[in-house]
């Protein structure tokens, strides 16, 4: 009898869990007939509170913000299309090679901290990349994780980051830290619903 109300405690936490995951990330964001996804045909889920915007940049398909105090805090998917070449080079990289290219997607960062992966069954790499660029005269620290797909002849980036020009690299480093749980669940519910179409 004990061991049975242990077992129906244990169970009722489990879905406790899922249900609050559930409500975690209840937006969808479909990429059906976005030409920004060049084909691609995708799905996401984003936590509540975040702000869906149509990026300026072409490569840069959706992304959701929120700002915490000083840091603007940011999810978002970026695709590139790859050469022949490309597609070739990059599906043969290490973690360690692939942190030395850099590629075009991070190529000013200070990457780190690389893990190969598979997203959907798909070669992916995990990593982190910091940069401080200048605009109009101030320094803006960013703090990503990127997770990065490679996907027939497209490479889809997903990435979470913590960005600043009000307070120090080392508060936008602890930001981007705190933010990683929301990264891991943004990264998780990332569907490429191509694979399932046919």
């Amino acid at each position: 009898m004990f061991r049975h109300s242990k077992l129906s405690a244990v169970f009722l936490i489990i879905a406790s869990t899922l249900v609050q995951a559930a409500e975690t990330y209840p937006n969808v964001f479909d990429s059906k007939g976005n030409p920004k996804a060049k084909g691609v045909w995708f799905s996401l889920k984003y936590p509540n509170g975040w702000t869906a915007i149509d990026a300026d940049r072409p490569n840069i398909v959706k992304k959701f913000t929120r700002t915490k105090g000083p840091i603007i805090e940011t999810l978002g998917v970026q695709i590139n299309n790859l050469t022949p070449e490309q597609v070739k080079a990059y599906s043969s990289l290490s973690a360690d090679q692939w942190a030395a290219a850099k590629c075009d997607f991070y190529k000013e960062a200070d990457v780190s901290d690389v893990k190969v992966t598979k997203q959907e069954g798909e070669k992916a790499f995990l990593c982190d990349a910091k940069v401080t660029v200048e605009r109009t005269g101030v320094q803006v620290h960013q703090a990503n994780q990127f997770l990065t797909v490679l996907y027939k002849d497209k490479v889809i980036n997903l990435i979470c980051s913590a960005v600043s020009a009000q307070t120090s690299k080392e508060d936008v480093n602890r930001a981007l830290e705190r933010l990683k749980p929301t990264c891991f669940g943004f990264f998780n519910n990332f569907v490429l619903l191509d694979k399932y179409s046919n």
